[in-house]
C-alpha cells in the first residue's frame, strides 16, 4: 500500500507550478517556432509536463537525455 502525504500542499503545488510552467513554454515555443528545451527533472515531473501538453495543438513532447540530465524538449510542429 502506498501512502502519499501531501505537506501544507506542496506536491499540489508542485505540480500546479510544472503545469503552469509547461503551458508557458508551450507558448514560447509556438511563438519562436522552435523547440524549447527544459531543466533536468525527475521522472514523475516530465510525467506531468507530458500529460499537460498532451493535447495542445502544434505542440509535441519527447524527453532526452540520461539519469539525471534527463529532460523534456517542447517541440513546435507547424
Amino acid at each position: 500500500m502506498l501512502v502519499l502525504i501531501d505537506v501544507a500542499g506542496y506536491r499540489t503545488k508542485l505540480i500546479k507550478d510544472l503545469q503552469e510552467k509547461a503551458l508557458a513554454m508551450a507558448e514560447r515555443a509556438k511563438s519562436l517556432k522552435s523547440d524549447v528545451e527544459l531543466s533536468p527533472m525527475t521522472a514523475y515531473e516530465r510525467l506531468i509536463v507530458h500529460s499537460t501538453l498532451q493535447n495542445v495543438e502544434g505542440i509535441k513532447t519527447t524527453s532526452t537525455g540520461e539519469g539525471r540530465d534527463r529532460r523534456v524538449v517542447i517541440r513546435y510542429i507547424f
